[in-house]
């Protein structure tokens, strides 16, 4: 009985390891074209929900599509309401699992197919690691063997296990005690295929009864969401909305399918006339997520909303777009890091606005202006300026987690690329931070030279973040290598010609040595956050041989 125990739970882990192989080989697998498609054709709520039964079906990974979803709705390239569409229809695509354990797994001797597809796919593997899409095919293959394998052993385990197994016992607790199983298998191993294929063995070997198996895969459904929507209460609006909004909607499906169990099992067997139990089984699975998904749709307008009350977020919260909770998606993840990036290059612009004391319109003068610097309180620049450098610190070690063997070259690049400008970011940001006292001097000063200077930094900072956001827009990498090594020279000049123009005050005793020193202090400063500013920008735009030219530029 032990040595059955064993291959049982050998099975189960083996499942498990296909699945998550599974997975991983369809990660590196899935290219631009796939994730462009998911963002493009999923605008209208019907369409959003079929791609997302589809591509769940096809891929055979909800939380392949989930991720994805939650990555484009979290940068804003995606509607809420179509990124949790896409996730509802994801629920009815995951069935297809059953339905190939049902027909295969359960049809026919399927250990006789699993190890001619183990045995050629490993051996392929050995030979061909260095050519990776056909590498990962291999191991997707090497992966479906496993799998086919994996129910064979529980089948088999079963078999034995059910001859020594009192079941009276476990029906005494009644069909509620099944749902709680299921819920609490799901939440364990995170997988409602396993879940799903632990009901379908019992109910193969007679282990137990269908409404039972039946129960079982209800509490699936909920099991499921609950570690996602546990780990969303860390992240942000968005996240939350989309890891509850599922969850809820899960949970709608559960307290539906099990209030109606008895109808649905009569709609099945009676009406669809299925009465092979296995068939019969994943055919009830696939009905309460169509049923619950059919009663829902005319309400997702509406639970949108709700969603959005219910988790609004705060003014100004920032939106980090690697707090997801599938942050190391091979597939996903450079893009990520490019869109933390540009927001990163928008929130330093605007902290080094705040940093000079530029709110509003920045040639006004007199009361208002004061009054709109006093509510600008420097304990919120503080903040703002600690914000950024945490986000960079949460960066570098998510970054220390990443696998480099699984992406390619150029995907590799721009994840380093980004990084290197997020540093440069707060880099740029820290070396403003350093002179704010001396703004505040300046702008308090009664000296009218001294105060004019302040204004005169003001307006040419402007000019430069104007000139730097007309070139984040252009398209062309060789105009935009042109564009930023011009800018570069040109913060030079202009610190060469500031640093000749306080010496030639102090030789005339217009200015005395200390304010000198500190204004050269002060334009040296300037100097360094507009290099680090423009060489962000050229890292999140450039290609990686102009970045190395431009790099060693004699003015640079």
């Amino acid at each position: 009985m032990s040595f059955e125990i064993w291959k049982f739970l050998t099975g189960l882990g083996l499942f498990l390891f296909a699945m998550h192989e599974m997975e991983s080989a369809l990660k590196r697998l899935t290219g631009r074209a796939f994730k462009l498609f998911l963002k493009n054709y999923t605008k209208n709520t019907s369409i959003a929900i079929l791609v997302g039964a589809i591509i769940t079906g096809l891929v055979q990974s909800s939380s392949l599509v989930s991720f994805m979803v939650l990555a484009f709705v979290e940068t804003g390239a995606m509607a809420f309401q179509n990124g949790l569409a896409i996730i509802l229809g994801a629920n009815v695509g995951t069935t297809l699992t059953g339905w190939m354990i049902a027909s295969i797994g359960f049809g026919f001797n399927i250990e006789e197919y699993a190890y001619p597809i183990i045995a050629t796919s490993s051996i392929a593997i050995f030979f061909l690691r260095n050519k990776p899409k056909i590498y990962n095919l291999l191991k997707l293959s090497f992966s479906v063997g496993f799998l086919f394998l994996s129910i064979s052993l529980m089948k088999q385990g079963a078999e034995v296990m059910v001859k020594d197994f009192d079941i009276v016992e476990l029906n005494n607790y009644g069909k509620f005690a099944f749902l709680l199983a299921g819920i609490v298998i799901t939440t364990l191993v995170q997988s409602s295929s396993a879940t799903v294929l632990i009901a379908l063995t019992a109910l193969f070997t007679n282990t137990i009864d269908f409404k039972s198996a039946a129960a079982i895969v209800i509490g699936s459904e909920l099991g499921t969401t609950v570690k996602t929507a546990l780990w969303s209460l860390k992240g942000s609006a968005n996240q939350k909305r989309v890891g509850w909004g599922n969850f809820l909607f899960n949970s709608f499906t559960s307290i539906f399918a099990f209030i109606f169990l008895d109808s649905i099992i009569s709609f099945v067997t009676n009406i669809l006339g299925v009465q092979t139990p296995a068939i019969a089984l994943v055919t009830f699975q696939t009905t309460i997520n169509v049923f619950s998904l059919a009663l829902f749709l005319p309400f997702l307008n509406l639970f949108s909303k709700f969603l959005g009350t219910l988790f609004g977020g705060k003014k100004g919260e920032h939106i980090s777009y690697l707090s997801l909770p599938f942050t190391d998606h091979p597939s996903v993840a450079p893009d990520e890091y490019y869109q933390e990036a540009k927001l990163i290059f928008s929130k330093c612009l605007s902290l080094h606005r705040d940093l000079l004391g530029i709110h509003g319109e920045v040639l006004s003068s007199g009361i208002l202006s004061s009054i709109k610097d006093i509510f600008k309180e420097q304990v919120i620049i503080e903040q703002d300026y600690e914000k950024l450098k945490h986000i960079e610190g949460e960066l570098l070690e998510h970054f220390t987690r990443l696998n480099q063997s699984e992406f390619s070259a150029k995907e590799w690049d721009q994840i380093s690329k980004s990084l290197k400008s997020v540093r440069e970011l707060v880099q740029a940001a820290k070396s403003m931070k350093d002179v704010t006292h001396n703004f505040n001097e300046f702008n308090e000063s009664a000296d009218d030279i001294i105060h004019m200077q302040y204004k005169r930094i003001q307006n040419n900072w402007l000019k430069f973040e104007n000139e730097i956001l007309r070139i984040s827009k252009i398209r062309v990498a060789k105009t935009t290598f042109t564009e930023l090594q011009q800018s570069m020279n040109l913060a030079y000049k202009e610190y060469k010609i500031m640093d000749a123009y306080y010496l030639g005050e102090l030789k005339q005793g217009i200015l005395n040595d200390t304010e000198v020193s500190t204004l050269i202090n002060v334009e040296r400063q300037i100097r360094s956050s507009k290099k680090s500013i423009i060489r962000a920008l050229a890292n999140l735009e450039l290609e990686s041989k102009q970045i190395d030219e431009f790099e060693y530029s004699p003015e640079f």
